[in-house]
């Protein structure tokens, strides 16, 4: 009696976790990134500007971000990250900005690609 009983707390565990696995996996897509190219108070920094979007039907926050710096060649001279404190509703946008010093020659920089590390 007792191992019927937990096979069946356990079956309705498997049933309950696989219906809400979707909810538990954020489905955030990023659009393709720009890279912007400045200098603050002299010194030279990059920024990849990005939209963000929530296809999950529950709010997403706690993102982690992540950009990567490329040159003509398509080779990776940097990478930064960002971890905003902000919410994404469901089916809602936002513009991601990831930013940081330059670490090689400003006019380097050709392009960016954004992703989402981690969310909640």
């Amino acid at each position: 009696m007792l191992l019927a009983t937990g096979a069946i707390v356990y079956s309705v565990y498997l049933l309950f976790n696989t219906l809400n696995k979707d909810s538990a996996t954020p489905n955030l897509t990023v659009a393709s990134g720009s890279v912007q190219v400045g200098t603050v108070r002299g010194n030279p920094r990059v920024s990849c500007f990005a939209t963000i979007t929530n296809q999950d039907p529950v709010p997403r926050s706690g993102l982690s971000l992540q950009a990567e710096f490329f040159d003509t060649k398509g080779s990776r001279i940097d990478i930064h990250y960002h971890e905003p404190r902000i919410t994404i509703y469901p089916s809602f946008s936002i513009e991601g900005n990831v930013s940081g010093d330059a670490n090689t020659e400003t006019s380097d920089y050709a392009s960016c690609a954004m992703k989402v590390t981690n969310a909640r």
